[in-house]
């Protein structure tokens, strides 16, 4: 399946996604992960985490300091960019992203995560 153009927009969009997209949703966003964080940290940290579609990294913002080692896949140049900014500012040092299909990465990466 071809991706250009989805790609495209994505990257057109990467400097504006969190302001437009994730901070007018931030406390619905916050309610619905809210147990799920909750139940990670009793188990943290846990080996591994991996964000298929990351995006923007706000995943890994909220659940990245969780585990010990945390991978980041997203097609979008420009939306790992803007995660990749995310990351560094935070000082999220175990935190690699990587821009590829997220299915060929699952199939090259099987076992990858916790």
């Amino acid at each position: 399946m071809d991706f250009t153009k989805d790609i495209r927009y994505h990257d057109s969009i990467a400097d504006e996604y969190d302001d437009v997209v994730l901070a007018p949703r931030e406390a619905a966003t916050q309610r619905l992960f809210a147990p799920a964080l909750r139940r990670l940290a009793k188990h943290a940290p846990f080996t591994q985490m991996l964000d298929l579609g990351c995006g923007t990294g706000h995943m890994i913002r909220r659940a990245g300091p969780l585990a010990a080692r945390v991978t980041g896949v997203d097609h979008s140049p420009g939306m790992l960019a803007s995660a990749r900014r995310m990351v560094d500012a935070r000082g999220l040092s175990h935190v690699r992203l990587e821009q590829g299909d997220l299915e060929a990465f699952l199939a090259a990466h099987p076992d990858h995560a916790d």
